[in-house]
């Protein structure tokens, strides 16, 4: 929707500022890197990001790709605490016998 909504007018906005021009033109040239960086922030609203991303020239295949990539390490990152917590709520139960669950 950004893209091909919005496009044109941001075009328009950045012809007046030059640093925001120098900024979309380094996204088109080495957009992937900065879009795996910032998908790797947990502070960044991914709606947002998804956003403005799509207002900038990076390519489709180059937001794609980098996108399924940096979601791996949150993936893991989450698999990985749900393990401990069980392993915790496990502990727990066994102990008293009832059963207690952790929320993470």
């Amino acid at each position: 929707i950004g893209r091909h909504l919005l496009r044109e007018s941001v075009t328009r906005w950045l012809e007046k500022h030059k640093m925001w021009e120098a900024i979309d033109r380094a996204i088109q040239r080495d957009g992937w890197q900065l879009a795996f960086l910032l998908r790797l922030a947990p502070s960044i609203n991914c709606t947002l990001l998804n956003y403005a991303l799509s207002l900038t020239a990076i390519s489709f295949a180059q937001y794609f790709v980098v996108s399924v990539l940096a979601t791996i390490p949150g993936i893991c990152l989450f698999v990985y605490l749900g393990s401990v917590a069980k392993n915790i709520g496990d502990s727990f139960s066994e102990k008293d016998g009832s059963n207690t669950y952790v929320v993470a």
